[in-house]
């Protein structure tokens, strides 16, 4: 079976709490597949925990030592939530989002599913945005022809579009 992680951005703050709530009520059925294990977890800094991090399975809160902020905090509080959860689970897939993300789990988990499938011995790399898999240059550049053509991006910003040719 296959693992995947959800680690989901967050804070301590009550205006997140129906968000989490929801996660937690509806995550048994989101997460009903039998080709995949998902699973889930809260990432928050908090300065005043006594070890590097604290993981709460009954809440889903992986709390980590430190201090919010969007530079640097947010890119290392995601850094170290991913070491963790590696180290821990060694999930096959983990996925980083924001709190205010919601996924359509009909289509991640084909996605996932492919992905999976692919050749194991290349380097591993990542997804973000609306889950892109640009993994060579003509995926760079279908990718920018294609959100030229929904004018998307302006053709005309890019530095080097000569690679493009």
């Amino acid at each position: 079976m296959i693992t995947c992680i959800i680690l989901i951005l967050s804070h301590d703050h009550s205006d997140t709490t129906s968000i989490k709530n929801l996660w937690l009520k509806y995550s048994p059925l989101l997460f009903s597949s039998s080709l995949i294990h998902f699973d889930f977890f809260f990432i928050e800094y908090n300065t005043n925990i006594t070890h590097d991090y604290i993981m709460n399975q009954k809440t889903k809160i992986l709390t980590i030592k430190g201090q919010d902020s969007i530079i640097p905090g947010c890119f290392l509080k995601t850094i170290k939530s991913i070491e963790i959860i590696q180290h821990l689970y060694n999930p096959d897939f983990i996925l980083r989002t924001n709190i205010s993300t919601i996924f359509n789990f009909k289509k991640l988990i084909p996605i996932i599913q492919k992905l999976h499938e692919r050749d194991k011995t290349r380097i591993k790399y990542f997804l973000a945005g609306p889950i892109l898999e640009l993994e060579t240059l003509d995926d760079l550049k279908l990718f920018i022809q294609d959100a030229n053509k929904k004018k998307l991006i302006d053709f005309e910003s890019i530095k080097h579009k000569e690679i493009l040719n």
